[in-house]
């Protein structure tokens, strides 16, 4: 469809969100709007109010609801109402369960991801979490989340999916900016929740607003970030309690041990697997970031939003 760059955005948008069932309200669709051209145009909220009326775009898209989304794609209001129920009660289960991460030493942050934090979850869908560890200890932190979550049978591993922890993303907390900047990453911090550590979510977002409002013009991290938080510190027993463990850790030299053994027998297993071969496989291992997507969703994603364009051709 040959039209000027504000509609080009608006469809790609449309078909970008319709790839994951998610239809778009007026608002949303301002918010989120991707920019395909290079460059950081913004568009005003009217302006593109004023774009979805005009005759020509309205060949590609409907309306429906206060929803919009491309043609042929009205099944996904439904669908969209239907995971925002499922969702709300798997939130509830999972704010209960991811406490006992709280007390895990070397834990800084947990930030949901994923259809879920998109409240647009189904119902054997898992947990995606993007984890936050200390400085110099990535390693260890993995491990002592990994012995947690297996000891309460909560992670992710081969069949056993639904509302388990699927953890294929680590960070520290020096390491907070993200490395690939594409639609996908722009949507995974933008979407994203925290669910431990406030303070350090907040810095998170403001590390990584420059580079994602080069995709997404119209992003900030105040409209992401609008949750009440009562306490953006950490605080209470739990913290102490973490403390306390990790000094213990660090003063008898235990940690510095662990995770140099962790290290080296992590990043073993990682190069002998073979899904870390695949074609478009997304597996970084580093002393800031541990990534493991064998197959990247961004890659899926893409395809399946240009698929949807040229379909309206």
């Amino acid at each position: 469809m040959k039209s000027n760059p504000l509609d080009e955005n608006i469809v790609f948008t449309l078909a970008y969100f319709g790839a994951m069932n998610y239809p778009l309200t007026l608002f949303e669709l301002w918010r989120n709007l991707f920019q395909v051209n290079s460059g950081r145009e913004r568009f005003s909220f009217l302006e593109v109010q004023t774009a979805l009326k005009n005759k020509k775009l309205l060949k590609s898209i409907s309306q429906k609801d206060g929803m919009f989304f491309l043609k042929g794609d009205e099944e996904l209001v439904k669908k969209r109402s239907v995971a925002y129920k499922i969702s709300t009660s798997k939130l509830r289960r999972l704010r209960k369960w991811v406490k006992m991460l709280e007390i895990v030493p070397f834990v800084r942050g947990a930030f949901l991801t994923g259809t879920l934090s998109m409240k647009n979850a189904k119902s054997n869908s898992d947990w995606d979490i993007l984890l936050v560890l200390a400085k110099g200890r990535i390693w260890i932190g993995r491990l002592l989340v990994a012995i947690v979550l297996q000891l309460t049978a909560k992670r992710r591993h081969g069949n056993k999916v639904k509302e388990r922890f699927c953890l294929n993303h680590y960070i520290t907390e020096n390491g907070l900016i993200l490395e690939e900047y594409n639609e996908f990453s722009a949507n995974f911090v933008s979407t994203s929740m925290f669910l431990i550590g406030g303070a350090i979510y907040k810095r998170f977002l403001q590390m990584n607003e420059f580079w994602i409002q080069g995709i997404k013009p119209n992003y900030t991290k105040e409209e992401v970030f609008e949750n009440d938080v009562i306490n953006l510190e950490r605080v209470g027993f739990i913290m102490m309690m973490q403390e306390s463990i990790e000094f213990l850790l660090e003063k008898t030299r235990i940690a510095n041990l662990i995770n140099d053994f962790s290290r080296r027998i992590m990043i073993k297993k990682i190069k002998k697997n073979p899904k870390t071969y695949w074609k478009d496989a997304d597996i970084r291992y580093s002393e800031t970031a541990l990534v493991f997507l064998p197959k990247p969703h961004r890659i899926t994603m893409i395809k399946e939003a240009n698929k949807r364009m040229q379909q309206l051709n």
